[in-house]
């Protein structure tokens, strides 16, 4: 009776087992194409339970990008943190959460955790391209070409490194040149350039006044 029982449980963990990995699996699927809802919905199902051949710190920090993406970026911060609690140096729950921390407007923090980042890899062109956009945030415009520069020479195909290089030299003044930049990222395919072109207007009359 008793093998009966425990084959009996062990049969039912393997299927709980199976369907878990199947929803984490599911859900990464959905999340590699940018189906966020559906990529929610499976990867929570999977929850402290088996993730097959991912990792936890993955795991959590797939969900926080879902989050971010959909929003919720206070869940973001909670799953980004549950991947840097498990490794606090993951690279890119740092850098996810930085981006997090900038969207909320928490600048200090984002800074803090892209500088943490960039000390593990400093040649990531994602990286590179988010601190140069928050430099632009905090007014440091220098910083921002710094790392927009370095962005665009390790990935010339970064279209964010493109156009916040633009906005970046408008901050600085060299206007015909933060132009030319702003076309390239136009052709690399950048949607708002007419918004970017306006703001380089401004700072410009703002200039020569």
């Amino acid at each position: 009776m008793k093998l009966v029982l425990f084959s009996t449980l062990f049969m039912v963990l393997c299927i709980s087992c199976q369907s878990s990995v199947e929803h984490v699996n599911q859900g990464m699927n959905y999340y590699s194409k940018g189906d966020f809802k559906n990529a929610r919905e499976h990867l929570l199902k999977s929850e402290g339970k088996s993730l097959g051949s991912y990792s936890e710190k993955e795991y959590y920090t797939s969900l926080g990008n879902t989050f971010n993406a959909l929003n919720s970026l206070d869940s973001a911060k909670i799953y980004h943190k549950k991947a840097l609690q498990i490794d606090p140096q993951y690279f890119d729950a740092l850098m996810n959460l930085g981006i997090v921390y900038r969207r909320t407007g928490e600048y200090a923090l984002s800074l803090e955790c892209y500088m943490e980042a960039n000390k593990i890899n400093p040649n990531d062109a994602k990286l590179n391209t988010s601190l140069g956009s928050l430099y632009i945030y905090i007014n440091n415009p220098e910083m921002a070409a710094k790392h927009l520069r370095k962005a665009i020479k390790l990935d010339p195909s970064m279209v964010l490194a493109h156009s916040n290089y633009a906005l970046a030299l408008g901050y600085l003044g060299q206007f015909q040149k933060s132009r030319e930049e702003l076309e390239l990222a136009e052709s690399l395919g950048y949607k708002n350039g007419q918004s970017i072109r306006n703001k380089i207007s401004a700072l410009q009359i703002a200039n020569q006044n």
